[in-house]
């Protein structure tokens, strides 16, 4: 229906841009309801040991990239972009990046999680404390007691205030949330929340 004559050059078109989701999609939704299952395909993440972490809709075989500008869990509402030469970025519906762009209607492609328990994603929190003797001691316990691996911490003393980045591995959104919990329940810290990087314009 689009004058291609395979999926392969179809797809390249689609990483190309020469081709819109919506085109697709317009395709697609005249095919028979057993065609249509069968073109939602499993994908895994760069970094996962395991498949099936993400399903796309309507695309066979395609390279599958995470936006670091919002590193999205499983939980968050989530879309694909179409990204030239790069396949699909999974974003956070609620990116900043995403909202900034021109060309979001016709470049994004529906996704869902299909992820297993045991896979973990990276996801970064800013904090903001009183400080005092033993803060990182208790805030590195307070996640230890959450089941949840520190990958790195930074906090710096300003202003009788601590303030500092941290990333940690949680496998989904609720998990998440029981981290942001935990450290809120630290004495003295007064705000946790997740980064959203909106100034970085690589999607």
């Amino acid at each position: 229906k689009l004058n291609f004559d395979d999926t392969r050059n179809l797809r390249a078109a689609v990483g190309r841009g020469e081709v819109t989701c919506e085109k697709v999609a317009s395709a697609v939704s005249e095919e028979p309801a057993q065609e249509r299952k069968s073109s939602i395909v499993n994908t895994i993440l760069p970094g996962s040991k395991k498949p099936y972490a993400v399903q796309v809709q309507g695309m066979d075989n395609v390279m599958i990239n995470v936006g670091k500008c919002c590193h999205p869990v499983p939980g968050d509402d989530i879309i694909g972009y179409i990204t030239r030469g790069r396949g699909v970025t999974i974003h956070r519906s609620n990116c900043p990046n995403m909202q900034s762009l021109d060309d979001v209607k016709d470049r994004t492609i529906q996704v869902n999680w299909t992820v297993e328990v045991e896979e973990t994603f990276h996801v970064q929190l800013s904090l903001l404390g009183e400080d005092r003797k033993n803060m990182i001691r208790d805030l590195a316990q307070a996640i230890a007691n959450t089941n949840t691996n520190i990958l790195n911490m930074d906090i710096k003393s300003r202003d009788k205030l601590a303030i500092g980045k941290l990333f940690v591995e949680v496998r989904n959104l609720p998990h998440l949330t029981r981290v942001i919990n935990a450290m809120n329940q630290v004495k003295g810290i007064i705000s946790v929340e997740r980064v959203e990087s909106g100034s970085s314009k690589k999607i």
